[in-house]
């Protein structure tokens, strides 16, 4: 395809950068887009490409409506594309990587700042479709709408695969302008941040902060740091690294205008993170407005969110502001997103979307500005493909998504919540406080903690009470809800066990979960130090201890592979190379229960397959192989 049209859109793109009568008008006309240039500019100070990458494809999945973005890192040495990130798309095996040709690679790196190349649909604003070839079946192959370049001085160092809009409708030339404009932003970001100096080619970028887990005085500084620069931080407690992630992840997201979904069990402290996300944003000065989607009746919560006028229905004596109205320039937090009405829903699209609503029962439209974040200890893409939240309305709340950890993957954490927990509870009654012992310490860090932080605080509170000699350990017993056993007759894993799982999980996600470059590194470590202060030192058993994880997720997701591979990845962007090895575990699964013999069989087969399965996940292995046996789950296809 000749240059000349690419050469052409390039003058006139550069031309409109500086054009600043142009600007305002489009800002205002696309608001949506303005916002996702607003994120291209926050990530300057980035360093790494999949930050980058991930931030900018989060952003346009949440704007524009697209039903995926793939993000890929290109690697000179190799002259490869190699996946980064992906969001609402599994990538097929075989398009995880792409060998550019020198053709294609010309292509796509002479269109610095001025092209996007449509593939399957058709894009105003004169853009000429990817020509046919390689290049062009690897894009059909991720289903996209079109590529988008990221190239600075005129070197490609990455690129953004867009799927079509949710609904089919078209892109229109000022979204593709912005979306141009904040790409060649994220390239830039790149490229200053000099972050491909260690080269990708030998694993999967990591998606979680590299933090040795063995070195908690790193951990304890960062943590420090974060703390003095945002003291709102302070009242979320915590010293593991599974917390220095998420307080990570919300400065990050803090600053921005999109939609934030916090996930995470009951009562492990969601609103908390909420209102540190809104006082770390600019909207800091602005009201940050709570509503419980849960303890209101459905008939009512339209009026709730969007208020009402006079004699909008029975009881409707005077005008009421909604809290949508009262959230202007603010923040509101929509908790338990996952029990509000279809109806409801549909309302909450058209605010996210347009920025404007009516009261139940009134004409006018009211316009704010609102940032939304929301929270759910639901599954909500469970709830898409049951039918019980829309599909589009996922999309645009989970622009931005942090995990809350549960307690029980945090125990390190438990000692000074506890103390804490105590010291609040002796202010409030006026009594000296409970004192947190060696003995009261083991069995709290035994336990369980289902209600996570809201049932440690509970436990605290009536030891308090009833510990009359100050040591609480005697009462604790009584007083704790026992676990429930995985299977009659077995035996939980011990704690160390679990330890070395959550370890293996960590070394794992560092190295996206590429076992080959995980064992590498255990190596070089070894051989640089003489000694290696790890719990495992080869390749072989981080594969054994990672099968035996996705064995206990599979069955604490009950037979889900969707949701055990979420919860294995840790974050949306290893989701899919997870999900993949779970599926090849469970082939081997499924063949040994098809034998004959029944589980007695199975489980010998299983055996000569995985020799090394340590014996702590013997009864998740049980357990999955007498399911498929009772046909609770099976492989797709």
């Amino acid at each position: 395809m000749s240059q000349a049209p690419v050469r052409r859109r390039l003058q006139a793109r550069q031309s409109s950068l500086i054009d600043a009568e142009t600007l305002p008008d489009l800002a205002r006309s696309y608001s949506d887009a303005s916002a996702l240039l607003e994120i291209a500019r926050s990530l300057l100070g980035a360093s790494r490409p999949p930050e980058i990458l991930g931030r900018l494809l989060h952003a346009t999945l949440g704007l524009t409506g697209a039903s995926h973005t793939v993000g890929y890192v290109y690697v000179p040495a190799r002259r490869k594309l190699q996946l980064a990130v992906a969001f609402g798309l599994t990538p097929p095996a075989k398009s995880e990587h792409l060998t550019l040709s020198r053709s294609d690679y010309q292509l796509l790196s002479e269109s610095e700042g001025a092209a996007v190349f449509p593939v399957r649909v058709e894009c105003e604003g004169g853009y000429e479709p990817l020509p046919k070839g390689t290049l062009r079946r690897w894009a059909e192959s991720l289903e996209a709408a079109f590529l988008l370049p990221l190239v600075v001085h005129s070197e490609l160092v990455a690129i953004a695969v867009v799927g079509p809009r949710i609904g089919r409708e078209p892109y229109t030339a000022e979204t593709l302008e912005i979306l141009e404009r904040a790409a060649a932003l994220a390239a830039q970001a790149i490229s200053s941040g000099a972050a491909q100096s260690e080269s990708p080619s030998e694993q999967q970028y990591p998606t979680v902060p590299e933090i040795d887990v063995r070195a908690p005085s790193q951990v304890l500084r960062r943590l420090r740091e974060l703390r003095l620069s945002h003291p709102v931080l302070n009242r979320i407690l915590g010293e593991s690294p599974a917390m220095l992630r998420l307080l990570e992840e919300a400065v990050s997201v803090g600053p921005t205008r999109c939609p934030v979904l916090i996930q995470g069990e009951t009562g492990c402290g969601k609103e908390l993170l909420a209102r540190a996300v809104h006082e770390i944003s600019p909207r800091i000065k602005g009201p940050f407005e709570v509503v419980d989607c849960g303890s209101i009746p459905k008939e009512l919560i339209e009026s709730e969110l969007f208020g009402h006028e006079r004699g909008a229905f029975t009881g409707a004596v005077r005008d009421r502001r909604g809290m949508f109205e009262m959230a202007h320039r603010g923040t509101v937090f929509l908790d338990e997103l996952g029990e509000l009405p279809l109806p409801a829903q549909t309302r909450l699209l058209r605010v996210l979307q347009e920025g404007y609503f009516r009261r139940v029962g009134g004409e006018e439209a009211i316009q704010v500005d609102v940032r939304v974040v929301a929270a759910t200890n639901r599954d909500l893409w469970d709830e898409v493909e049951a039918g019980r939240f829309r599909r589009d309305l996922y999309y645009r709340v989970s622009v931005l998504t942090l995990h809350v950890p549960p307690l029980r993957e945090r125990k390190s954490d438990i000692p000074l919540l506890a103390r804490r927990f105590a010291q609040t509870a002796a202010e409030e009654m006026g009594t000296p406080a409970l004192r947190i012992d060696a003995a009261l310490e083991a069995q709290l860090l035994e336990h369980h903690f289902p209600g996570n932080i809201r049932e440690l605080q509970n436990l605290i509170t009536a030891l308090a009470v009833g510990g009359s000699s100050g040591n609480g350990a005697p009462n604790l017993g009584r007083m704790l809800r026992r676990p429930a056993t995985l299977a009659p007759g077995t035996e939980p894993p011990k704690r160390g066990d679990r330890s070395m799982g959550n370890w293996v999980l960590t070394h794992l996600r560092r190295h996206g979960f590429n076992v080959a470059a995980a064992g590498r590194m255990l190596k070089v470590a070894q051989s640089k130090e003489g000694t290696l202060d790890a719990p495992v030192a080869d390749r072989t058993t981080l594969t054994y201890y990672l099968q035996g994880e996705c064995l206990r997720e599979f069955c604490e997701a009950e037979f889900d592979v969707e949701r055990a591979a979420r919860s294995l990845a840790g974050g949306p962007y290893l989701t899919g190379v997870v999900g993949r090895r779970l599926r090849s575990l469970l082939k081997v699964l499924a063949s040994s229960a098809e034998a004959d013999g029944g589980l007695v069989q199975a489980r010998r087969l299983c055996e000569k397959r995985m020799p090394k399965l340590p014996s702590s996940y013997h009864a998740y292995l049980d357990r999955a192989l007498q399911s498929y046996i009772d046909q609770r789950w099976k492989l797709a296809g």
